[in-house]
């Protein structure tokens, strides 16, 4: 899965993986360095970079809204998938919940898959490892002298993707001359920013619809899924047309 985004973070490209960027000696001398090998070229740059914007889309107003950084614009998608047992067969109430996506999206330099096994109580991607990465891509914008991000990178990268009204350094937060992010301790902590309130969404009619195909429609809207009998969805509870929020139940009943 990392691979495959890392596909679409480079344009189309798919890399070989390594673990080890380079070895380095007592004194700091470096001994080895793993150099980046394209392994081919997976879709072409137009594709890429048309799924890009799809991505982005899915993180700005789509199922991994949880995910998304108020500075760097964040490119990925939710994964909610029922777990197996034996014979194969579907484990009720048993869920995969996953994000897999890159950051900054418009010059990426992390891809970030997040993957909880059996999440209880809320199980769906968006709710459950969408949070995880935002909370992880904070933590790294954080850290000091990070060897993993380039400052310069990732300044350029807010300049070209981030609105005007976004360009204002946040509270407390400059950038150095040297393109990395210094926390200026003694202008106190940020004001608050209110939480915006959330807006209901309205149960779609999904009567007639594969169960699969009705439950992907479900997951898109941030619903969770609870299920009764199998084929074509016969009726929903609560009925089409009923408000909800995101993360409420919504019972899907097929026709055996």
């Amino acid at each position: 899965m990392l691979m495959a985004y890392g596909a679409l973070a480079n344009g189309g490209t798919l890399f070989e993986p390594h673990l080890v960027r380079q070895v380095r000696e007592v004194d700091g001398t470096i001994r080895r360095q793993t150099r980046p090998r394209q392994v081919r070229r997976a879709i072409p740059t137009a594709v890429a970079e048309d799924l890009r914007e799809v991505l982005v889309s899915v993180v700005e107003g789509g199922t991994a809204t949880r995910a998304s950084l108020t500075t760097f614009v964040v490119a990925g998608k939710t994964g909610t998938s029922r777990r197996t047992g034996t014979g194969g067969r579907y484990v009720a109430g048993s869920y995969t919940s996953s994000f897999v996506g890159f950051f900054p999206a418009r010059q990426p330099q992390l891809v970030v898959f997040v993957k909880l096994d059996d999440p209880r109580g809320a199980y769906t991607g968006g709710i459950t490892a969408a949070p995880v990465t935002r909370e992880t891509l904070q933590a790294i914008l954080a850290a000091r002298g990070s060897p993993t991000l380039d400052g310069q990178h990732l300044l350029a990268s807010r300049l070209a993707s981030a609105a005007p009204e976004a360009l204002e350094e946040p509270h407390g937060l400059s950038s150095g001359s040297d393109g990395r992010y210094v926390f200026l301790l003694g202008q106190g902590p940020p004001e608050p920013v209110a939480t915006p309130v959330a807006q209901p969404l309205i149960v779609p009619e999904l009567a007639g619809l594969p169960l699969r195909e009705a439950v992907r429609r479900s997951h898109e809207l941030g619903l969770r899924v609870r299920l009764r009998g199998s084929g074509a969805v016969q009726t929903t509870t609560p009925a089409a047309g009923f408000p909800l929020r995101r993360g409420d139940i919504l019972l899907l009943v097929a026709g055996s």
